[in-house]
């Protein structure tokens, strides 16, 4: 019997079991069980992680002025789009911060109200409100199931809120990003930085086309808020620039299209048609005239006088 136990342990103990069966196993055991807790860790990051991709949020910080962009696209699960125009850039705080969220939509709207009380407490003082903020996160057992990742930004501060509780501030170029496409705009952005005569505002909507034509769970429906010199461009101002963004993205998707009409003259193998070379066809040869009485002659193997006659016998 005890050799039947030993066995039994044996089979059940992690250390042994393949990763996908403790995962699969986790959902049948309970909670309070130790030897599946690590499995059913493994399994929630997974799922955590599930709930990142749809959302595409920019950052970019130059001088005075400060800009917060976010693409439309909701997306559930890896195939299915329920909505193409949320609005995941909000302006909270008495219009003094603007953040951006990304992850499951209640938790970033339950994050986004926790980070606006403690604006509240703490007014005028983003830094101070993200820390105390990242405390409560740790030791709240609600806040600690938040699957959100938020950027928040002032005329003076800009941070990340990551969905571990971490607070990462001041990034050293003035860009910051989060989302499934955010590598992609980051990269980007950070390329057109030193771009001259771009402004933070060119920078972002640029950056976030690219991540948009790279990342399937990101769309061109932008919503961009902004700080210049130190205040929120609100009224006319405000609409002049958003005009000013439908005539920047309608000359890229002129362009794009010129891009498009340039390269549909590709082959189906690939190779532009100007490159594709044929033979010229073969000159026809002209016929040797046809006398009475004399048979034609026709043409030997090279080198060879097909017009001589055989040396007598």
């Amino acid at each position: 019997m005890m050799r039947a136990l030993a066995r039994a342990q044996a089979m059940v103990a992690p250390r042994v079991m393949p990763a996908a069966a403790r995962t699969v196993a986790a959902a049948a055991v309970p909670a309070a069980t130790p030897l599946f807790a690590a499995a059913r860790m493994q399994s929630y990051s997974v799922r955590w992680n599930s709930h990142l991709h749809g959302t595409t949020i920019l950052s970019v910080r130059r001088g005075r002025e400060v800009v917060i962009i976010g693409d439309g696209q909701v997306t559930a699960g890896k195939s299915t789009v329920y909505k193409p125009n949320a609005r995941k850039v909000r302006i909270i705080g008495n219009g003094k911060v603007i953040c951006g969220f990304a992850g499951s939509t209640a938790d970033c709207f339950a994050l986004l109200e926790a980070l606006e009380k403690k604006l509240e407490e703490y007014p005028g003082q983003l830094m101070r409100a993200a820390v105390e903020l990242a405390k409560m996160w740790r030791t709240d057992k609600y806040l600690k199931q938040l699957q959100a990742t938020l950027i928040a930004v002032d005329k003076d501060t800009s941070i990340t809120l990551s969905g571990d509780g971490d607070v990462f501030t001041e990034p050293m170029d003035g860009i910051i990003s989060v989302g499934s496409g955010g590598d992609f705009a980051l990269a980007a952005a950070r390329a057109l930085v030193d771009v001259p005569g771009l402004t933070p505002r060119q920078i972002a909507v640029k950056s976030m086309r690219i991540a948009a034509d790279l990342c399937v769970f990101t769309n061109k429906n932008f919503t961009i808020e902004c700080f210049e010199d130190g205040e929120l461009v609100t009224g006319a101002k405000r609409d002049a620039l958003l005009a000013a963004d439908r005539d920047l993205a309608e000359q890229l998707d002129r362009e794009d299209r010129r891009k498009i009409e340039a390269n549909s003259a590709l082959s189906y193998s690939g190779i532009p048609d100007a490159v594709v070379t044929t033979p010229p066809p073969a000159t026809p040869q002209p016929l040797p005239p046809i006398v009475p009485g004399v048979e034609p002659q026709t043409a030997g193997p090279a080198g060879s006088d097909s017009s001589s006659t055989p040396p007598p016998a």
